[in-house]
Parts: structure tokens; sequence; C-alpha cells
């Protein structure tokens, strides 16, 4: 079964990106080196059925993107206070100033914030994402 939330990375080529600099969609690895996100959008051009991955090269090239792996980040699920979608590698802001960073936990097998304090906490748990919003990415400093 897929996973029913999609992903968003930087795309190898940034005249790919939309304006936030990320790409939206599908994530999708094949073999150690190829990453693509699979936009939403995507349609097949023919309607053939596939059971394999050979079913990317189905997919109108338009759609299909080359994306940094390190970069991809799904979405949680959640928005903030001002309705905008969480992801994985987010940098969030609470009403008093702190920042964190969303990141998926092992231990809690979901969402945990890493505050700039050093101490995690667990927003499923402890918060509600209206108390947050959304500041940032960590990629965002990789181009600074």
């Amino acid at each position: 079964m897929t996973n029913p939330r999609p992903y968003r990375a930087k795309p190898t080529d940034p005249t790919h990106a939309g304006e936030d600099g990320f790409v939206y969609g599908w994530y999708v690895e094949i073999g150690a080196n190829k990453h693509y996100i699979i936009s939403l959008d995507a349609k097949r051009q023919d309607t053939k059925t596939y059971e394999t991955w050979d079913s990317l090269f189905a997919l109108d090239e338009d759609y299909v993107t080359s994306v940094h792996p390190h970069t991809v980040g799904q979405d949680t699920g959640g928005e903030d206070k001002n309705h905008k979608k969480v992801y994985y590698n987010d940098e969030i802001k609470d009403d008093e100033g702190h920042v964190a960073i969303v990141k998926w936990c092992k231990k809690a097998l979901g969402v945990c914030l890493e505050w700039d304090d050093g101490e995690i906490t667990y927003p499923n748990r402890n918060y509600d994402y209206v108390d947050f919003v959304v500041i940032g990415t960590i990629h965002d400093k990789e181009q600074e």
C-alpha cells in the first residue's frame, strides 16, 4: 500500500522548482542514485497496468522530476496555525519565539520536534500544530 501523504524535494534542475524551490508529489527511489518526485497531476501516456517501477517511465516526462535525495521530506499530515502544511525538515516557531526542526523519531514512531535548546518533544502527544508557524526548512540554510 502506498503512503497517502505526499513528499517534496529540491529538484536537481532548479528551473523545475516552484516559487518555494521545491517540487511536490510522490517520491520514488530507483537503485542507489536515481531519486524522483512524480507530480500529483501525473498521467500515464497509455492505459496499461504495470507491476514494477517500469511504470515510472510510462509517465509523461513533464511530471517526473529528478531530485536531491537529502532534501526529501514527507507531509506530516499537520498544518501550522496559518493552515500551511508541515513537512519533515521544516523549521517551526512557537508563540514564545522558540524554534524547532520537525523530524521523524524512530523511538516514537512518529513526528518529534527538536528544539533549539536540545529538548525533544512529541507534538502528537503534547502539542497542537496550531501553536506553531512554519518559518522555513533546514534546506534554506544550505542556499545561504
